[in-house]
């Protein structure tokens, strides 16, 4: 297809992305969503995965979100994956615990989970504008020779976005946020880098606090 045949693709909001999935996060989403949504509550926005049993497909995993919090928690039970924040008593002997920071996602009554950002009924987000940089850019990554690429497992009702038909407006679009993305991601592999210094007896109160200090690569522009 050459540039004259293509037509703007955009994601069709579906929604199934949104369902039965575990989604990664930066101190740098977290800080935009508290920015703009300060009524919702930080435990309740993310949680932590137990790093050693979460992520099934661990390739994947390393190659796009290597890190890995340290924190001084109580023991974690065998079989146990989801730890909400707050569900920790500071009074119980602690024990080091790695984990990855995630959004909260909530079980339905058919077993099945879902982010409660998202409204059911539309399939929209209803933090769209500032929603964590991983959704934004899903299901683009860049290759080794870093050009866009499509993530092979796409989970969309109707999958979109491969780079061979993209226009050149989309292609860069994309590709660009994609790179501001990949940036941010640096910058969180530093910051946890920094919190992992010296996790012992920090409470939740002490990680926020941490999470939320502002950054200067915060207030780069994204492109549109």
């Amino acid at each position: 297809m050459n540039e004259c045949q293509k037509k703007p693709i955009r994601c069709e909001i579906c929604g199934i992305c949104c369902y039965d999935h575990t989604v990664l996060v930066t101190f740098r989403d977290l800080r935009e969503i508290h920015k703009y949504y300060p009524e919702k509550k930080l435990e309740q926005i993310v949680v932590l995965y137990d790093a050693s049993t979460e992520y099934a497909d661990r390739s994947i995993l390393e190659q796009y979100h290597p890190a890995i919090l340290v924190f001084t928690l109580p023991q974690v039970q065998p079989g146990e994956v989801e730890h909400s924040l707050s569900s920790h008593s500071q009074d119980t002997p602690a024990s080091i615990w790695k984990a990855y920071l995630g959004l909260r996602f909530i079980k339905l009554p058919d077993g099945r989970t879902v982010c409660p950002q998202l409204d059911r009924d539309s399939g929209r987000c209803t933090i769209h504008e500032h929603k964590p940089l991983v959704c934004r850019t899903y299901p683009h990554v860049l290759d080794d020779a870093g050009k866009l690429a499509r993530l092979e497992k796409v989970r969309c009702r109707k999958p979109w976005g491969n780079p061979e038909d993209l226009t050149f407006e989309d292609y860069e679009r994309i590709r660009n946020m994609v790179v501001w993305a990949y940036k941010a991601h640096d910058q969180f592999i530093q910051e946890v880098i920094e919190w992992n210094k010296n996790p012992r007896d920090k409470t939740l109160a002490d990680f926020f606090r941490f999470a939320l200090q502002p950054h200067p690569g915060d207030e780069i522009l994204f492109p549109p």
